[in-house]
């Protein structure tokens, strides 16, 4: 195994990426909600950069759906809000999603051209044993958020490591649920109404998904 690196940050990442596999961690709410809808059968996620371009993946064909959210709220012209539970009651097996956010679908911007898998508390156990027999460097990448550290993704990330190196125990998970839900994102979000949200991020391994990037779009890994 090559070395594990955790960036605290997506503004810490060089404009040209290191060789490696990077692992894009944006527990609230990005990464939950990408391993949520490919769990529920999405056949897979475009990511943008920006709202023109998601919109007229929309206007292409009128049954895609487009989620996303500016600063937490949702943008207009977009079908949901960037929310694992929004569709949790919607039929999305076999849809072709697009998403944008403010920091998930950035940070996963930056690490071109470079292998990128997605990750979260939801997957934790999945992407973490994936990785161990791997002889690439790994960098888990914490999105954070308007240029500053979050807890919630540093928690994903170091639950993450632990996965990796097998050192995971029962106090490490419950104590990455704790800082997820008592992080200050979290707050804003209950503010929101998203306290489902929240519970659902903090739920360590609920799925066996692991979200790969190929050519510009993610997928389950054994895909």
């Amino acid at each position: 195994m090559g070395r594990i690196q955790t960036i605290e940050r997506k503004e810490e990442l060089p404009a040209s990426p290191n060789d490696g596999i990077y692992v894009i961690i944006d527990v609230l709410r990005f990464s939950t909600t990408c391993v949520s809808l490919l769990a529920n059968g999405a056949e897979y996620i475009k990511p943008f950069q920006n709202t023109q371009e998601a919109l007229s993946f929309k206007s292409d064909d009128a049954d895609r759906i487009i989620i996303g959210e500016s600063g937490g709220e949702q943008i207009s012209g977009f079908d949901h809000n960037n929310s694992p539970t929004a569709l949790q009651d919607e039929d999305v097996s076999g849809h072709k999603i697009g998403i944008l956010t403010t920091n998930g679908t950035v940070a996963l911007g930056k690490t071109q051209p470079q292998k990128a898998y997605i990750g979260g508390l939801v997957n934790a156990e999945a992407i973490g044993t994936m990785l161990q027999d791997t002889d690439d460097d790994i960098y888990l990448l914490a999105a954070g958020s308007g240029g500053t550290v979050t807890d919630e993704d540093l928690a994903g990330a170091s639950l993450i490591e632990a996965y990796i190196n097998d050192t995971v125990t029962e106090e490490k998970r419950e104590n990455a649920e704790k800082r997820v839900k008592e992080s200050t994102y979290a707050d804003k979000l209950r503010e929101r109404g998203f306290d489902e949200d929240i519970d659902h991020a903090a739920d360590t391994n609920r799925y066996d998904i692991v979200p790969a990037r190929k050519q510009q779009i993610i997928v389950a890994q054994d895909q």
